[in-house]
């Protein structure tokens, strides 16, 4: 079957499930032959390990037992023979066809397995009535990754969250697999990302203010931006900043005031710490922990925001996400943190960012957020919002 042919019947079976409006900039279908041929390849190879595995153990086990190795085709016929066997005989040599069975039925699953781009999500659709496997907005996708497969087709798999409730949701993969030109594909969904996010900049331009009268300042952050732990998105970003300690450092006595997330791996931390001090050079130093000893790319020993001074550092860091389901596969991924810590009164207020490596859109929407940090006159107990 050629490309256009696949992309043909994909359209056709996408095409119960697409919503008013929504275009598709790309679709397509696996490569079922080759799903088919690795399957059996990879089964082949695992029966022939358990098969010699089992044989050269039969052959040093019996004669513990005083049976002669030479034996041993005798003594399975004998067994076969025995009644009180006839079941589990039957129910080893049927294997085969249920295997045969199990593969004719993935065949037809992956000969009506269906991929598609659209102007708002990911979509992988199983035909022909359009059941909907999974489908990816633009802000679940926390990474793009090919797995090459040769005869021109590979794996292009994205990173996202499963469904669920809490901080701790399970990361799950979704993946275009077996797909013509693996490189272009991934190239486009890399290209819709970012125009999404474009457009994400854009709709976070709207703010809203949070106060902190006890503390005396106050924050302008992104209106839809949410607060609190939980995220369904995935990234590396959120992974690194959902920890109480982002950067690994002793937070002993400090207070988590704010925790925001914003699309794309967007996050924001703020402690405040009193009495004790964390350095500038202790800052520079921050290593180990889950970082992973991060590299500085950039560093600030001398900051003011508006009236408030401080300094700033920012780090690199890899973060390792599954390609496989089993997580026996890895890439990593590429996440910066800045920390900045601004002294104000007798508190020193900690703002860790994290965002996406390349997503520097995200990195001024994040800055722009420090940037607006206004004191205030002291008011009242307590922060509110």
């Amino acid at each position: 079957m050629g490309d256009r042919m696949r992309r043909t019947e994909a359209l056709r079976e996408l095409e119960p499930v697409l919503e008013p409006g929504e275009r598709v900039s790309w679709s397509g279908k696996p490569v079922a032959g080759q799903l088919l041929v690795r399957k059996i390849a990879t089964t082949i190879v695992g029966l022939g390990i358990v098969a010699a595995v089992g044989y050269f153990s039969l052959r040093a086990w019996l004669p513990r037992l005083g049976v002669d190795s030479a034996d041993i085709g005798s003594l399975l016929a004998g067994l076969s023979g025995n009644r009180d066997l006839l079941v589990p005989v039957l129910v080893v040599a049927a294997m085969p066809f249920l295997y045969i069975a199990n593969l004719l039925y993935e065949n037809s699953r992956w000969q009506r397995t269906a991929y598609a781009v659209t102007d708002r999500r990911l979509l992988s659709v199983l035909g022909p009535k359009g059941k909907v496997l999974w489908s990816l907005g633009p802000e679940k996708v926390a990474f793009v990754h090919v797995h090459r497969m040769g005869a021109g087709t590979g794996d292009v798999a994205f990173n996202g969250r499963a469904p669920g409730s809490g901080t701790r949701q399970r990361r799950r993969l979704y993946t275009f697999q077996r797909v013509p030109d693996p490189e272009r594909v991934a190239a486009q969904v890399r290209s819709w990302r970012e125009e999404r996010e474009r457009e994400a900049v854009e709709g976070g331009r709207d703010r809203r203010r949070i106060a902190f009268p006890a503390l005396g300042f106050a924050l302008d952050v992104p209106a839809g931006w949410r607060e609190g732990g939980s995220s369904d998105d995935g990234s590396g970003a959120f992974q690194v900043l959902s920890d109480r300690s982002p950067l690994g450092v002793d937070t002993t006595g400090s207070e988590r005031l704010l925790e925001l997330h914003g699309p794309f791996g967007a996050s924001l931390v703020l402690d405040a710490a009193p009495g004790g001090r964390w350095s500038f050079e202790e800052a520079r130093a921050v290593g180990g922990g889950i970082l992973r000893l991060p590299d500085v790319v950039e560093e600030h020993a001398e900051l003011v925001v508006g009236v408030t001074p401080g300094f700033s550092v920012t780090y690199e860091l890899r973060v390792e996400q599954p390609l496989r389901r089993g997580y026996t596969t890895t890439a990593s991924v590429p996440v910066r943190v800045r920390t900045i810590v601004l002294e104000h009164r007798d508190l020193q207020l900690r703002f860790t960012l994290g965002w996406m490596t390349g997503f520097d859109s995200m990195r001024t929407t994040l800055e722009e957020v420090v940037e607006t940090f206004e004191p205030t006159e002291i008011s009242a107990p307590g922060p509110s919002s």
